[in-house]
């Protein structure tokens, strides 16, 4: 039985990758709308057609705060800020202006969508944020030390703010994927064979994700009603090695 019935969503960088798993995930759940904001403007129309009843968009960069405060009379029930950026680099190698672009986007971005709706969840009485961390912040993983970084930091973050903002039936968790081959990853497992075994057998399940498997997450992130600062792992046990 969908349980979204009447609420509204909101997901960042849902038009591509893990985000348009969220996205599909809350329409099947009966979500009367879902938001889905990015930079690309051709691409949020071409994703809107997929389901252009319940598919709204609206571009821009999710860092910019000055775009935030036009989002921030939206009555949104469910946020999912999925947008992200990584650069695969040794750390040696990086760039101030990849650091930037790192933190402006998956932790800025991220906390401006939470300071901008969570006021409206927590005065309506109900509200679910899932926050996207990764399985790169609990493993040692070469060329990932900032992407890392940005997503141990957002699950500290989320610590904190649930300290703060708890008992109003506003759930904040994160889900930390494993490999997902997604439009993002695919072209570059394709181009490194020898890297993407040697992924595959690392992860105790011996394969990749299913982007099914990740919409069960989702699906339970949003209807538990009591899993508080969490973060769920969903990555074959890749995590505990």
């Amino acid at each position: 039985m969908p349980n979204l019935v009447g609420r509204r969503a909101l997901v960042t960088g849902g038009a591509g990758g893990l985000g348009s798993v969220a996205v599909r995930t809350l329409l099947g759940m009966g979500a009367d709308d879902v938001l889905v904001v990015g930079r690309d403007q051709a691409k949020l129309e071409a994703f809107q057609k997929t389901d252009p009843g319940r598919i709204s968009i609206h571009a821009m960069d999710v860092a910019d705060e000055a775009g935030w405060h036009q989002l921030r009379d939206r009555p949104i029930d469910v946020l999912i800020p999925a947008a992200g950026v990584a650069h695969r680099e040794p750390f040696l190698d990086s760039t101030q202006e990849h650091w930037n672009e790192m933190l402006g986007t998956n932790i800025v971005g991220s906390m401006l969508a939470v300071q901008t709706l969570l006021p409206g969840m927590v005065d309506r009485g109900f509200g679910r944020i899932i926050l996207i961390s990764s399985v790169a912040a609990h493993i040692g993983l070469p060329g990932r030390a900032v992407y890392a970084a940005t997503k141990a930091a957002l699950e500290a973050w989320v610590r904190c703010v649930v300290a703060e903002v708890g008992g109003h039936d506003v759930l904040i968790n994160c889900l930390a994927p494993g490999m997902f081959p997604t439009k993002m990853t695919t072209g570059w497992l394709a181009a490194n064979p020898d890297v993407a075994e040697g992924i595959r057998s690392a992860i105790p399940e011996k394969r990749f994700g299913d982007p099914e498997e990740l919409a069960a997450a989702f699906r339970f992130l949003v209807e538990t009603t009591y899993a508080q600062g969490s973060v769920l792992h969903i990555d074959g046990g890749w995590g505990i090695v």
